[in-house]
């Protein structure tokens, strides 16, 4: 994470400022990292404090911080309900070429299994959605 903040730092003017959006470990979930990594290929889960820590480290300003989570849980079930109705079509509609449709149903099925976990997490607040305000010190 220190490193992208400071790619993020590089990429903006002085006084500039950015949005950042991310999903993070609430402070006291520090195992998070190696589960999420493991379940999803995504190895930069961090603890709130420690990104904040990066963004402060790399020059930038948190200007304002707010949970997304409710927001991004309520998106993610409605687009839930969506795809079973899209799956109904891609089943019924049958596509001309099978194996199409197999490497198709295999990525939905991977996921449709990685947000079923996502989402539990962010129920139980393992894992927050969250975005800040930054901006990049004027010198």
């Amino acid at each position: 994470p220190s490193r992208l903040a400071t790619q993020i730092t590089k990429a903006l003017r002085p006084g500039a400022e950015a949005v950042i959006e991310a999903y993070v470990g609430t402070p006291t979930q520090t195992d998070i990292a190696a589960a999420f990594a493991a379940a999803f290929s995504e190895p930069q889960i961090r603890p709130i404090l420690d990104l904040e820590r990066c963004f402060d480290d790399a020059g930038l300003f948190v200007l304002d911080a707010s949970d997304q989570t409710a927001a991004h849980l309520d998106l993610a079930i409605e687009g839930f309900r969506r795809l079973e109705g899209e799956i109904g079509k891609l089943t019924e509609a049958g596509d001309a070429d099978p194996l199409r449709t197999a490497a198709i149903m295999r990525e939905l099925a991977w996921e449709t299994d990685a947000w079923r976990v996502r989402i539990k997490l962010l129920h139980r607040g393992q894992l927050v959605r969250r975005r800040w305000w930054v901006k990049r010190d004027e010198a």
